[in-house]
């Protein structure tokens, strides 16, 4: 059996940790399955909080399955850190406080110290710096009264330090060093908080612009850790002696710093951190070019060079944060690489990425709002038993009030002004209700009126977005029918029969790569012009494998076109081709042709045209073949499109016409799809 203890991890980075026990999760049901699964669920806290829920939710199940009381406590504990990291504040301090409640009962002084500093760190990040310091110093009290065999290993000065980085926070530098200080005494047994402390020194003395002393503190912080081999915090330390080198204008050092904690995270592998130390050097070579007001146009080899540093460490960075949930981080590298193709002259692709950057701001800022909803749900919470207490005394002293008034009125005289004086002041109050109550009807019904019309709109748009759901999906199945279907299975079927391997695995790879392309496209209302052309080349090449010299096709995009720009409504060509295909082509004994172009009508429509050379709508309704699921494809097109005009009140359309010959014979069809532009960004 696995004897688990848990302080020998506590000089592993998360991800060498997480390495060492995830061999160690089976299937057993046991506590120490628990303790690997609410390490695992912690350390995950920081890399990946969906993996931290998920191993937190396993073991709160374990715990609840075989009664282990103290295992559910750890898993309240591992799932506050989790949902703290994910910012959902609500969750984090429900499950700190059932942790904390369960470890009360347990009377296990470790667990419960975890469970107050983590109810103290979420309240921390909303800011709520008062009742933050009220938890963390609960956790202090608890340690200082605790026997210190009971907790020998746990670090005291993080309590100190969350103390002083709370006092910072609300601007009381000098409390916040005094603590600090104290945690800088403590014996060697901290010495991982005491490099914490020495950092967090640094900062406050750089808020007081003190940079010399801020270096020194921040310096002796990076020997110590390296000295600890604590690579973590020797990467943080750095981070902060380059922003107190840019503070102080000195960008070389800042930056030099800056790629010495690029190295250290990138043997952590924390790519959160090596994204925030790319953008920030690419961010600190622009500034560095602006403060030399040095610029582009007079055309310095070393600037250009220096541009094209920056611009590349920003965009490496940008690619290391797609899997990180910070949208406020998201948003600042967007901004930075928006300034710095701003500063190189590409104004266009600075505009893309400024507002890829307000696209990340507002979803941040509807957590934000959140965020506030949580922090006064808490204050209300925190400050209801003292508002009752203060309410019952301001009672108390106006029943006292009022005995000592009625004490007063000892004559006839007296009570007969105060009668008069009270008259006039009911009179003036009642005419004060009344203008006020007319105030707030007539408020009260514009208000109505206003939410009226609001969720009418909101319900309106609502259901042009369930029906063009409903429409996409339609279509999808008309273009994925059985018949189709069949068709391409039977294809590779025939291609396997005759040993033609080659074209068996080249149908399918085109096969499913369509399936998975039209899955794909169905996620969103509108697609952009080179995906919606390769599926339709994929769909026509597929046609011709089978059709074999039946079938030729040619798809041309002018010049003018920026296919990767252009945004249509998803699925639009398809039930056009398929058309042209079977009920214009098909008839003919050779076959025929069907051609694509795309181009622009000056500069308000862009304009598809299906071409093809086949017997003519005429002739087509003639032979009645298969009408059935070309008018109900056309159908659905025309559905989609008019209510995608009404939702953007556009004016996309669809026409079709006959091709005659020099003797006046139907020689084909052509249905052009007429579309106003709708550029990525556009609402």
């Amino acid at each position: 059996m696995v004897i688990l203890s848990e302080h020998l991890y506590a000089q592993k980075t998360s991800q060498q940790l997480i390495d060492s026990l995830l061999p160690l999760v089976n299937n057993k049901e046991d506590s120490n399955q628990i303790k690997v699964l609410c390490l695992l669920s912690r350390r995950y806290s920081s890399i990946d909080f969906n993996k931290g829920i998920y191993y937190g939710n396993l073991a709160l199940k374990i715990s609840k399955k075989i009664k282990w009381t103290f295992g559910e406590a750890k898993s309240y504990s591992a799932l506050a850190k989790n949902y703290w990291s994910n910012s959902d504040y609500m969750q984090s301090i429900d499950n700190g406080q059932k942790a904390a409640t369960l470890i009360e009962k347990e009377n296990n002084s470790t667990e419960l110290l975890l469970a107050y500093n983590t109810i103290a760190n979420t309240i921390f990040a909303q800011k709520n710096y008062d009742l933050a310091l009220s938890y963390y110093y609960k956790s202090l009290r608890l340690f200082e009264n605790t026997n210190r065999e009971k907790i020998p290993n746990y670090p005291i000065g993080n309590i100190l330090n969350n103390i002083g980085m709370t006092y910072q926070a609300k601007g009381q530098l000098d409390e916040a060093l005094k603590y600090y200080e104290k945690t800088i005494a403590l014996k060697n047994t901290d010495s991982i908080q005491i490099a914490k402390a020495l950092i967090y020194e640094g900062t406050a003395f750089t808020e007081l612009k003190k940079i010399e002393l801020a270096l020194e503190k921040l310096n002796q912080s990076y020997q110590l850790s390296m000295r600890l081999n604590d690579l973590s915090v020797a990467a943080e330390c750095l981070r902060y002696i380059s922003l107190t080198y840019e503070e102080n204008k000195q960008f070389d050092s800042a930056i030099y710093a800056l790629k010495k904690n690029l190295v250290i995270n990138t043997k952590l592998r924390d790519p959160n951190e090596m994204a925030k130390a790319k953008c920030k050097i690419g961010h600190l070579i622009i500034e560095k070019l602006k403060y030399n007001q040095t610029h582009l146009t007079k055309k310095n080899n070393n600037a250009k060079g220096q541009i094209t540093e920056a611009l590349l460490n920003i965009n490496e960075g940008i690619k290391l944060s797609a899997f990180t949930s910070d949208l406020y981080a998201k948003s600042e590298y967007q901004k930075t690489l928006s300034e710095a193709y701003e500063f190189s002259g590409d104004y266009k692709k600075s505009l893309e990425a400024y507002k890829k950057s307000t696209a990340n701001k507002d979803s941040l800022n509807n957590k934000e709002k959140d965020r506030e909803f949580y922090k006064k749900m808490l204050e209300f919470d925190y400050n209801r038993k003292k508002d009752s207490i203060a309410f019952g005394n301001q009672i108390q002293k106006e029943k006292i009030k009022s005995l000592q008034q009625q004490n007063k009125l000892k004559d006839f005289k007296l009570k007969q002004q105060l009668l008069f004086g009270l008259f006039i002041f009911l009179l003036l109050l009642s005419v004060t209700v009344i203008i006020s109550n007319r105030y707030k009807i007539k408020s009260i019904t514009l208000k109505k009126k206003l939410e009226t019309e609001t969720n009418e709109r909101l319900i309106q748009e609502s259901n042009y977005n369930i029906d063009l759901n409903n429409l996409r999906l339609a279509a999808l199945r008309t273009q994925m029918n059985p018949h189709f279907i069949f068709n391409c299975l039977n294809s590779i079927k025939l291609f396997a029969e005759e040993n033609d391997t080659a074209s068996a695995s080249a149908f399918l790879t085109s096969f499913s790569k369509l399936i998975r392309k039209m899955l794909d496209s169905t996620k969103s209302e509108k697609i952009i012009l080179a995906d919606e052309i390769e599926m339709i080349q994929l769909y026509l090449h597929m046609e011709k494998m089978r059709l074999k010299e039946k079938l030729n096709f040619i798809v041309s995009v002018n010049d003018d076109v920026d296919i990767d720009f252009v945004e249509i409504p998803t699925l639009l060509m398809q039930p056009y081709v398929e058309n042209a295909i079977w009920h214009g082509l098909m008839p003919k004994e050779n076959g025929g042709n069907i051609t694509i172009n795309i181009k622009n009508q000056e500069t308000d429509n862009l304009i598809i045209s299906i071409i093809d050379d086949g017997i003519g709508r005429t002739n087509s309704a003639q032979l009645k073949t298969d009408k059935s699921h070309t008018s109900h494809g056309t159908k659905l097109t025309n559905e989609r499109i008019r209510i995608f005009n009404e939702k953007y009140k556009t004016h996309c359309k669809i026409v079709t016409s006959d091709i005659y010959d020099h003797n006046s014979e139907i020689a084909g069809t052509k249905v052009d799809i007429i579309i106003p532009y709708l550029n990525k960004d556009s609402n």
